[in-house]
């Protein structure tokens, strides 16, 4: 791989294969750059760090719904629904989050295989959404069958 700076001066260069430098040689000039190959996959490392923080965070959410006396609330500005077993009913909207948050961190365990603007990252989202509206029929089913 050589680089031409302009129409009559090409460079020579050479690549170090231990690491990531590339060395351009023109006359006594010695420039040395950093190839950031690993640069897309830092940035996938970081996806999939915010991805386990809102898992984590739909986990705390199952589990404090789970501890709650009250009828746990599952949309937001909605009332919870007036439920016949309080404690039948939070237990299974804790288990309704914490299973989506399980699922939500399998989704996102690929993107530490994936390379930056992967077409695949459409499909995981994709997913997300199909999560979302399972949910939402789930969280129907458990509020047909508490209702008082």
């Amino acid at each position: 791989m050589c680089v031409r700076v302009n129409k009559s001066e090409l460079l020579s260069c050479k690549q170090d294969k231990s690491s990531d430098l590339l060395t351009l040689v023109s006359y006594n000039q010695k420039i040395t750059v950093t190839n950031n190959i690993h640069q897309g996959e830092d940035n996938m490392i970081i996806a999939f760090i915010i991805w386990t923080i809102v898992a984590i965070l739909f986990m705390g959410i199952g589990i404090s719904a789970g501890k709650t006396k009250e009828p746990a609330g599952f949309f937001t500005f909605v009332d919870p629904p007036k439920v016949t077993d309080v404690k039948g009913y939070n237990h299974a909207v804790s288990v309704l989050w914490i299973v989506a948050a399980a699922i939500f961190e399998l989704m996102g365990i690929s993107f530490l295989f994936l390379k930056q603007n992967s077409p695949i990252v459409f499909l995981i989202v994709f997913g997300v959404v199909v999560l979302i509206v399972g949910m939402m029929i789930a969280y129907s089913r458990i509020e047909d069958k508490y209702r008082a």
